[in-house]
């Protein structure tokens, strides 16, 4: 399923407003820069990463997370709304080349309108996240 324009940028307004809000989101920055909204970087280069530091990362929703370096891309195994994986590849399986995304729990609407137990149909979608590590 392919997101039109305007629902990526609305998912990215509302996972920028929260994850910056809440920390939720595990850190990053391009080599020389900053990235922005408009200059996300790769998955890989967000998973190479350890400074804090604001970041926007693009990516594809590959799975959900089910432990630490373990990764579902099965709907009867997605407990919860609580999270996703992100990676390059929208048919990525390598859990190096994978990223979890913690959905936070407030506001309740982001985890009902991304998370993958009740939007199965998000896998492969393209997104942009911006957060804080």
């Amino acid at each position: 399923m392919k997101l039109s324009s305007q629902s990526r940028k609305t998912l990215s307004l509302l996972l920028v407003l929260v994850l910056l809000l809440t920390g939720g989101f595990p850190g990053i920055s391009p080599g020389t820069g900053k990235a922005s909204a408009d200059a996300p970087i790769t998955v890989e280069a967000a998973l190479a990463k350890t400074a804090i530091e604001n970041v926007t990362v693009l990516g594809y929703i590959v799975g959900y997370t089910t432990g630490i370096g373990t990764y579902s891309q099965n709907p009867a195994s997605f407990t919860a709304d609580t999270n996703l994986a992100v990676a390059d590849n929208p048919a990525e399986t390598d859990p190096a080349k994978i990223m979890p995304v913690q959905l936070p729990s407030s506001p309740d609407y982001i985890r009902k309108q991304f998370g993958l137990k009740t939007n199965p149909s998000l896998l492969g979608t393209q997104i942009v996240i911006t957060g804080k590590t």
